[in-house]
């Protein structure tokens, strides 16, 4: 599978009858791959169309993909974040379903996409219509124009409360907070919610007991109206029309985020702690967009962008989230082999020097030790001849392999591990970003990448002894 063609990538063991196989499992438009990263080289493939399914194993870690129709019936796989894959594969055998010419209709159930009208009632105490989307892979809010609002993907979905005293209204629980719909349809939604489950395997729990004023208890947070830090005019662009956009208030307070349409009209409005990057485009002066950690992104244009994003960031900073940085342009699901809410998570962690590694931590080791080792073979590989012979002296494979460090390591910085090349990855990115700005000058769009790897690198002990000899010699 090319490399420009993958979507979603995923650090996986693939597991046989008698060996266990580390291996990149690799989402693309019409079929999935494994790739074995020591040589890059695919080891299987098989199109979306001969998947009939997957499900979760017995345990926390092991799941199937069946393929009947392929010369592999099935195979299990092991990874830590497994609901995260079954979920990309689901929705990416969605969208190919889509555009198959003749495919058959209805699509299978677990395909389908069901849409309600709702009422919603958010924490920061403001209500806004949104259409709510159950698709295969999570469940999406959107606003009146059809731009994506929030959304729940089903890794985090943990139960469903009907509300006793209300039977429109309905409480979505999952791992970061609650979220409450009044939604006129609200069995069919609560069923289809339960038939998406079953298809992953997986049942959710159902409760009828809480009343609407518990479903509405502000657990103490403060109202938006009551505590703005700060507001501005923008403009809204529209995820289906780059070319439109509409005025919108950005308004910003003590753990809210909040998009206003006017004074009374909420169109969107998420926590603080829920922002994982910020965009500051290079390509449009005034555009800037907020990445949060489900993938939701919301674009906008405004002259005080700088200013909008710096008090952002020192917002989410005030509230613990460490994780949030500013990027340059917006870096592709197919970087990233480690879901974006376990490096917040993560990322948090380092940042306050929590020393306790659990699983993640060792999942975000193995693919930091996995990058760093390629950038060391392949930065020591090098040769003045070899750069040479580079179009234009660009060296496109380093590059890519320092986005990938960037894109699966915490803001905060590396885990350190021992024997590891820290050092002489150090080395290798400072040697190119040294030739870079000699050859294009300091505004290349390397050389922010390689800035970024390189404060990320300095958390390791073997880096920082590096890079302070690389300054004194």
């Amino acid at each position: 599978m090319e490399r420009k063609r993958v979507l979603a990538r995923f650090m996986v063991h693939k597991v046989g009858s008698f060996v266990v196989k580390e291996r990149v499992l690799c989402f693309g438009e019409y079929s999935f791959s494994t790739v074995d990263r020591e040589n890059q080289q695919v080891t299987n493939t098989w199109p979306y169309e001969d998947v009939d399914g997957a499900n979760v194993l017995e345990g926390e870690t092991d799941f199937v993909i069946h393929t009947p129709r392929h010369r592999i019936k099935k195979t299990v796989y092991r990874c830590h974040f497994r609901m995260e894959v079954l979920v990309c594969l689901m929705r990416l055998r969605s969208q190919h379903h889509a555009k198959m010419p003749d495919a058959p209709q209805p699509p299978p159930a677990e395909l389908q996409i069901h849409t309600f009208q709702c009422l919603k009632y958010h924490k920061s105490g403001v209500q806004s219509t949104c259409v709510v989307e159950i698709r295969p892979d999570g469940i999406y809010q959107k606003d009146a124009e059809g731009d994506l609002m929030s959304h729940i993907p089903y890794t985090s979905l943990v139960s469903i409360d009907l509300i006793c005293d209300d039977h429109e209204a309905i409480a979505l629980n999952h791992s970061d907070n609650s979220s409450l719909f009044i939604v006129p349809r609200r069995t069919e939604l609560a069923q289809v919610i339960n038939r998406v489950m079953k298809a992953y395997g997986m049942q959710i729990n159902e409760y009828r007991k809480k009343t609407m004023e518990a479903a509405l208890k502000d657990d103490g947070k403060a109202s938006l109206a009551t505590c703005v830090s700060f507001e501005y005019q923008v403009l809204k662009v529209s995820q289906s029309n780059e070319s439109s956009a509409v005025p919108r208030t950005l308004s910003v307070s003590e753990k809210y985020i909040t998009e206003y349409a006017d004074a009374k009209t909420v169109i969107s409005s998420r926590p603080l702690s829920r922002i994982y990057s910020l965009v500051l485009y290079q390509d449009t002066l005034q555009a800037f967009e907020v990445v949060y950690v489900d993938g939701v992104k919301r674009k906008y244009y405004s002259a005080q962008r700088e200013k909008i994003v710096c008090e952002l960031v020192a917002s989410c900073h005030a509230l613990g989230n460490f994780q949030v940085g500013v990027e340059t342009t917006d870096v592709p699901d197919s970087v990233r082999m480690i879901p974006r809410k376990i490096i917040l998570q993560e990322g948090n962690k380092v940042a306050n020097t929590v020393s306790n590694v659990n699983v993640m931590d060792r999942e975000l080791r193995v693919a930091q030790a996995n990058i760093l080792q390629l950038l060391a073979v392949h930065g020591y590989r090098k040769t003045a001849r070899t750069q040479r012979q580079l179009p234009r002296g660009l060296d496109e494979e380093m590059h890519s392999l320092a986005l990938e460090l960037n894109a699966n390591t915490p803001t905060s910085g590396v885990i350190a591990q021992p024997n590891k090349p820290f050092e002489k990855v150090l080395y290798v990115l400072a040697r190119e970003l040294h030739d870079i700005v000699g050859r294009h000058g300091a505004t290349h769009d390397f050389v922010s990448t390689y800035l970024q790897s390189l404060y990320r690198l300095t958390l390791a002990p073997p880096a920082i002894n590096e890079f302070m000899k690389i300054l004194t010699e």
